[in-house]
């Protein structure tokens, strides 16, 4: 019988990574100069352009019905993907890991209108609250003995509302109005000093008409100034347009974002930049061109190539065990537990440091990460990123 030898240095090498890789408290004992942070977008509860299609594909036999059964659906949707639910999983994410710094994306508050105007004209806004997801992910966070405060909440993102068919009363049919407030966040552990908060939404959003209103999907960026283990760090968190296919209106749009992120915003930060965010953009995307039905053939640069030719490192190349990393492709229920992620498009990315390793983990897309109900923490992984510098 043949008895497998292990060298003592490889055994005590490997039991030092996977201790660094699954604890916190090791972690910070074996290096106190690390800075650990965090991506994780909540997602928002459905597919809002499933919203969009329905209004620009009209079904006569709806009798112009599309959008507000659209969005009464769409509500259904937010309600079975129950945010609070899913929360408590985010939570224990962050229990586990207790990053320093934490960027969220899609950090929605859901507003109703019992009895809704805009289908009529009306421009009240919606104001009864019925998920805050922000607090909702706090309260999670405080059950678990854990303090973090909100360094800084973007105020002029996306705010749509939009009439959400209900009934009929006799042969009218009825409405109530769903207001989606959309958010970026920065949390920050309350050992961790901060300041200098900012924020601002992009000047180029892409835009919809419905039903005669136009409609802005507004994005932005949000940052701060932090001082973690003696260094100081301007850390940026990002929510990117999405992609769609070559050649899209949407990969214009975010490539224009994140020019101006990266050339007028972030060009003349002296201090290393911690650049967190979804950016809906991978290692895999090409340049091409957007066919302006104006402007004509309009070129656009991806944001994960922009970031790389403005000399930012995309830390996820430092992991000492490479895998794919990718954080993104559950479908809208978040519910079918065979559900693999394809896309690595949420990242950390660090500029003016040198890096000296880095520990990684994608979070959230396991199966023992689902919910009591069976659902993922969001359709998105999250980024856990340990990050030591030169």
């Amino acid at each position: 019988t043949k008895i497998l030898r292990i060298p003592v240095f490889l055994f005590l090498g490997c039991f030092l990574v996977t201790m660094l890789a699954i604890s916190p408290a090791a972690s910070a004992w074996f290096f106190n100069d690390q800075v650990k942070v965090m991506t994780q977008n909540l997602y928002l509860g459905a597919d809002i352009f499933a919203v969009l299609e329905a209004a620009q594909n009209p079904d006569p036999a709806l009798g112009g019905l599309d959008g507000p059964i659209a969005v009464a659906a769409l509500f259904q949707t937010v309600q079975y993907t129950n945010f609070p639910e899913r929360a408590e999983a985010i939570a224990n994410e962050i229990w586990f890991h207790r990053p320093h710094l934490i960027g969220l994306q899609e950090v929605s508050t859901w507003y109703i209108q019992p009895e809704g105007d805009a289908a009529y004209g009306g421009t009240e806004p919606a104001t009864t609250v019925v998920y805050d997801y922000l607090q909702i992910l706090l309260q999670a966070l405080a059950a678990r003995g854990l303090h973090y405060e909100v360094a800084i909440l973007s105020e002029d993102n996306a705010d749509v509302e939009l009439p959400m068919f209900t009934g009929f009363d006799g042969e009218i049919p009825t409405f109530a109005d769903l207001r989606l407030v959309d958010s970026d966040v920065i949390l920050v552990r309350s050992d961790v000093n901060f300041c200098n908060t900012a924020n601002e939404s992009y000047s180029d959003n892409f835009g919809v008409s419905i039903s005669g209103k136009y409609l802005e999907f507004t994005r932005g960026w949000v940052s701060v100034d932090v001082e973690v283990c003696g260094e100081e760090y301007r850390f940026v968190n990002t929510h990117l347009e999405i992609s769609d296919g070559d050649g899209s209106p949407f990969r214009y749009v975010q490539s224009e974002q994140m020019n101006e992120l990266l050339n007028e915003v972030l060009n003349t930060e002296t201090k290393p930049i911690i650049l967190v965010g979804d950016f809906n953009s991978s290692p895999d995307d090409i340049p091409g061109n957007y066919d302006h039905p104006v402007y004509g053939l309009l070129p656009y640069v991806p944001p994960y190539m922009q970031a790389v030719d403005a000399g930012y490192l995309d830390t996820w190349y430092f992991i000492f065990f490479p895998r794919d990393g990718y954080t993104s492709g559950f479908d809208e229920y978040v519910s079918d537990p065979t559900a693999e992620l394809t896309e690595r498009i949420d990242l950390v990315l660090v500029r003016n440091k040198d890096i000296k390793w880095v520990i990684g983990t994608v979070v959230g897309d396991n199966i023992f990460n689902m919910t009591p109900s069976g659902l993922w923490p969001s359709d998105h992984g999250g980024v856990v990123t340990w990050i030591t510098f030169k």
